[in-house]
């Protein structure tokens, strides 16, 4: 629980007791739902467990994250999380963790990054004033350890190759 706080970038991280009682109470929580052949049910929110080892592990029920999620996952390290500090920072970080399994790189043009945070199909100055704003949270992914190059050639502007960290297993569960 030490560790939520912390990375939750809680000042004082005694708070064990509320942040096991916001799990309790979140635990509980019982989502009734009919299915697509019209079957109605219900499920608890999430659960969460400890282990010998005093890891702490949360998982979203599976019905859930496929409404929420659209049926996917995706790992987060929160000690990087807890290093982001504006908009840009997060709605980047959250669309390229979807896109790149942890240890991976991946191709992008810059215009479709842009389009991950703004409405895409913007032209001419909207465009280029977006990839200028786009540096910046560029940069604190390079900041938080993540491998950003330009694309295929040094002299190629209109693309990165981003490289994942791994996230090892006492971060994952963080």
């Amino acid at each position: 629980f030490r560790a939520i706080a912390e990375a939750a970038c809680y000042k004082d991280t005694d708070c064990t007791r509320r942040i096991k009682e916001c799990l309790d109470r979140l635990a509980k929580v019982v989502v009734e739902h009919s299915g697509r052949n019209g079957k109605a049910g219900h499920c608890r929110m999430l659960a969460y467990e400890k282990n010998d080892a005093g890891r702490l592990f949360i998982a979203l029920h599976p019905l859930l994250n496929e409404v929420l999620a659209g049926g996917q996952y995706m790992l987060v390290n929160m000690l990087e999380f807890s290093k982001l500090e504006s908009d840009l920072d997060f709605l980047l970080y959250f669309a390229l963790c979807a896109r790149i399994d942890a240890g991976a790189k991946q191709n992008f043009n810059r215009n479709t990054i842009a389009g991950y945070i703004w409405t895409p199909g913007a032209e001419g100055e909207a465009l280029k004033k977006r990839l200028q704003r786009l540096e910046a949270p560029i940069e604190k992914l390079r900041s938080i350890g993540w491998g950003v190059e330009n694309g295929h050639s040094l002299s190629d502007k209109r693309s990165y190759v981003i490289h994942r960290p791994h996230i090892e297993k006492a971060d994952a569960s963080s």
